[in-house]
């Protein structure tokens, strides 16, 4: 049996604020495993980069976690800041959501991309040969200009382009994409889609995908999580969860798609808005929105389940075939 490159057992994650301490995770629970794409997915808020941060270990230091994120058979909650540098980058790296945010004006390229090598391998000989070599792999075909340009010199898909050629540069066995075609327009994000493929092809990297775009989950995806309000409610291939969909919040995510409806037919949308991470609701915290809940929901909390072979749902009261 496969061991899971990364598993996330029951982790929860708490902000002090002013008004209190805001619930943001709740027993989030999922594994990836070895050249797998698995996909994080639900509304703005719901908790998914949280999620993402958590696993770096990039949130901020007044934020409560508990739980366990093993990675490559280490609890990295249990590291110290100085054991984690020796993972972000080498192990494990991030490709953030605005990629002109990633990288600094003040430095060309190549110097960005060459001092990335030499951090994660100080011994490396030509890193400018590297560093050339991997912008080619991210289609590049001009990797000199690329090289000696400025963040502002390229385009938006460019640039993410480079930040992924960046976060290749200590081959990690994970990779973290937030939301990687953020502001793209449709051709570009059809180029990242294939470039994260051919990553996980060419080196055997995992990838962790946060994504609210299920077209691109659709394209590029093996398993996909499905959050809600800092609650993973469903996880399964993403075959059962387009065709075989079991949480109502599923549903309702996937029957408010544009697709296929008629000119003038009424998109279906879920009722109602996300609760306050300050007072989360009592029993499962989707109750207030489903047409399905029962009066169980209001009062307890739903467990993970096993529906079949890897297809799992936190529900009293999930859909039927």
């Amino acid at each position: 049996m496969v061991e899971p490159i990364l598993s996330v057992e029951e982790l929860d994650v708490t902000f002090p604020t002013f008004e209190g301490l805001a619930h943001v995770l709740s027993k989030v629970t999922f594994q990836i495993y070895p050249k797998e794409v698995f996909a994080l997915v639900g509304e703005t808020g719901c908790g998914k980069t949280v999620t993402a941060l958590s696993i770096i270990r990039l949130l901020p230091k007044n934020s409560y976690v508990r739980g366990r994120i093993i990675f490559n058979g280490r609890n990295i909650l249990e590291l110290k800041e100085s054991d984690m540098v020796g993972v972000r980058g080498k192990n494990m790296s991030m490709i953030l959501q605005d990629p002109s945010s990633s990288l600094n004006p003040m430095f060309k390229i190549g110097e960005q991309l060459c001092d990335a090598i030499k951090s994660n391998d100080p011994d490396v000989k030509e890193p400018k040969t590297y560093a050339l070599e991997l912008l080619s792999k991210v289609g590049f075909k001009d990797a000199d200009r690329v090289f000696n340009s400025y963040p502002n010199e390229l385009s938006g898909g460019m640039q993410q382009r480079v930040a992924i050629s960046i976060s290749l540069t200590g081959r990690p066995k994970l990779l973290i994409a937030d939301e990687p075609t953020t502001a793209l327009d449709v051709l570009t994000q059809a180029q990242v889609v294939q470039l994260l493929r051919q990553v996980r092809d060419a080196y055997g990297t995992s990838v962790l995908l946060i994504t609210h775009n299920l077209g691109l989950v659709a394209a590029l995806c093996d398993r996909v999580g499905i959050m809600y309000f800092g609650q993973v409610v469903e996880t399964g291939s993403t075959y059962d969860l387009f065709y075989n969909t079991k949480h109502p919040y599923t549903k309702g995510l996937l029957q408010s798609l544009p697709y296929n409806k008629l000119k003038d037919q009424t998109l279906p949308t879920i009722p109602g808005d996300l609760p306050s991470p300050l007072s989360p609701p009592p029993g499962c915290r989707f109750y207030p929105r489903c047409p399905r809940s029962k009066e169980v929901c209001s009062k307890n909390v739903p467990e993970i389940s096993s529906i079949s072979k890897d297809h799992y749902v936190a529900c009293f009261n999930p859909l039927s075939d």
